[in-house]
């Protein structure tokens, strides 16, 4: 029997290699692995679970065994949603999405060409192995994550667990894992409304200072600072986080959670938590790393975005990823509907991290800097809509900066920003108006038209992009903008 590896395995993140040939190391390897799996009770068993970096499985639901050399699903059919677990995630379960159907080509131990039908649970476990192969564990498909009660034992005291050998991280009471808080905006408020719930321990939080805001200048306070506050929690507000160092190790934190939070955090306050920090990012990591994320995703036309919890380095959003959860983007999502569908997920992604920190289960998954992407903060020149480019980009733009800071054009020398605008196929030259029908204004672009729909003029209030032109007698063939 062969030892499996457990989660934080680095082994378990690193894609196996194919098989050349399926030889007698081959056919001695799936019979060490067949073993393994019987002893443990499981139903299968993928090579990098016992340390071989070789694209092999072995899978048994009941209905014989298969042996499955270089494994690839080939065709799936359906949907299906239901529980799983892994022998090398012990006393987790997750509520995972798999296709109901599958047609798996693969070679058997002797190197001949298989194929294999799977439904129902057989469809599950190609899936669920085929995802080892690839470094994938479930963890990082679940929708919804649920821990046994089997984990016993104090505070600091490693624990055995169900198919696996001790835990290199000792698991402590979900209770007694001291959190800080780092966070500033609103996209912050909802994770600290779940971690400041009963079943977690914030020992304090820390925000930006309360900045001038407004026509009068007046003290803003930021929007975790407030929420800190309505639920009676220490906060520091440091100018600099690095000043606040010995503040923080007087906390005693066991976790230390970011959230929008502004401020690089030092090596001194890195190294400080127990079990680390981690910061909850608004793409789907390595995509679109760091200070944009919501609006570059827009911007890039992205059909899904999403949430990453991950571990802090000294990097930008570079560390190893934890979990993360994907949503669609709607055609016609505004960055600031995105904005507040993100942060409800990053609520629920810190519910389920959170947990799997205290029990010292905690995936990592490296990321890919050949897939990095960036998303650098917005500046006045991501605010213009330039007319010469298609109408499909800036379309994009008006709605990846609604509600702010808005994108405009400039006429008569003072901003006009628009706030809802459609795509045209019409011609034109770019800039120039092509026509002013019933609420809209039509707008030659780079390629096609920009259909504008609501505008604001200067300080002035919203309005009917066809009330502003014919207030302001814009004729066809006219320019506006410039």
């Amino acid at each position: 029997m062969a030892e499996i590896r457990q989660v934080g395995d680095l082994e378990l993140r690193r894609p196996a290699a194919p098989v050349r040939r399926a030889g007698r190391t081959v056919r001695d390897d799936l019979e060490l692995m067949a073993a393994t799996m019987a002893a443990v009770g499981g139903v299968g068993l993928a090579a990098t679970q016992v340390g071989l970096n070789r694209r092999l499985a072995v899978i048994d639901v009941g209905e014989g065994r298969l042996d499955l050399v270089n494994p690839e699903v080939v065709r799936s059919e359906g949907q299906t949603v239901a529980w799983e677990g892994c022998l090398s995630v012990p006393e987790v379960m997750g509520r995972v999405t798999r296709a109901e159907r599958v047609t798996v080509r693969a070679m058997d131990g002797r190197g001949r060409t298989i194929w294999v039908e799977g439904e129902g649970l057989l469809a599950r476990a190609l899936q669920h192995e085929i995802d080892h192969l690839d470094g994938i564990l479930f963890v990082d498909r679940a929708e919804e994550l649920d821990y046994h009660d089997e984990l016993k034992g104090a505070p600091g005291e490693p624990v055995r667990r169900r198919g696996g050998p001790e835990a290199a991280t000792p698991t402590m009471p979900l209770r007694a894992m001291r959190i800080v808080f780092m966070g500033t905006s609103a996209f912050a408020v909802p994770a600290l409304t779940v971690l400041a719930q009963p079943a977690y321990n914030v020992v304090g939080v820390v925000s930006q200072p309360d900045r001038p805001a407004g026509r009068g200048g007046r003290l803003q306070a930021p929007p975790v600072k407030l929420a800190a506050l309505e639920r009676g929690l220490a906060i520091l507000q440091p100018g600099r986080v690095d000043v606040v160092g010995d503040e923080l190790a007087r906390w005693k934190p066991d976790l230390v959670v970011t959230a929008a939070f502004g401020q690089f955090l030092p090596r001194r306050i890195l190294d400080l938590p127990t079990r680390g920090c981690v910061n909850l990012h608004a793409s789907l990591l390595p995509r679109h790393r760091g200070a944009a994320p919501i609006q570059r995703a827009l911007l890039a036309g992205d059909a899904v975005t999403g949430v990453s919890l991950h571990y802090i380095d000294e990097g930008m959003d570079t560390g190893d990823v934890i979990l993360r959860r994907q949503v669609p983007i709607a055609p016609d999502a505004t960055g600031g509907a995105l904005h507040d569908r993100l942060a409800d997920l990053a609520a629920g992604l810190v519910r389920e991290g959170a947990r799997l920190i205290a029990r010292g289960v905690v995936p990592r998954l490296a990321q890919d800097e050949s897939q990095a992407t960036r998303a650098p903060r917005l500046g006045p020149e991501d605010e213009v809509l330039v007319w010469q480019r298609p109408a499909v980009e800036l379309e994009r733009r008006v709605r990846a900066l609604s509600p702010a800071p808005g994108a405009h054009v400039l006429y008569d020398g003072r901003r006009l920003k628009v706030w809802r605008a459609a795509v045209g196929r019409d011609p034109g030259a770019p800039g120039e108006i092509l026509a002013v029908e019933g609420d809209t204004l039509r707008v030659a672009t780079g390629d096609g038209s920009l259909i504008l729909e609501v505008v604001q003029p200067g300080s002035g209030r919203m309005m009917s992009a066809g009330a502003f032109a014919r207030g302001r007698r814009l004729q066809p063939g006219m320019l506006i903008g410039s």
